[in-house]
């Protein structure tokens, strides 16, 4: 989301680096970008969870 910050490190949702989703077959797939970008690209730019239940997102800590 936006914050102060927004201008210094950009938007929270550029700084996710991993999914933990559920699939609706109820398959659990760890999401990276190197481990399948098709997806991992989809749900940054739609986090509608369309595409299963995200159950953990990583995101990367910066100081600041």
């Amino acid at each position: 989301g936006y914050s102060w910050k927004t201008n210094q490190f950009g938007l929270a949702i550029d700084t996710i680096v991993s999914f933990e989703l559920v699939l609706p077959s109820g398959d659990q797939l760890f999401v990276t970008n190197d481990t399948n970008p098709d997806l991992f690209f989809a749900l940054r730019v739609s986090p509608s969870l369309a595409f299963g239940e995200a159950l953990n997102a990583e995101h990367l800590s910066r100081a600041g």
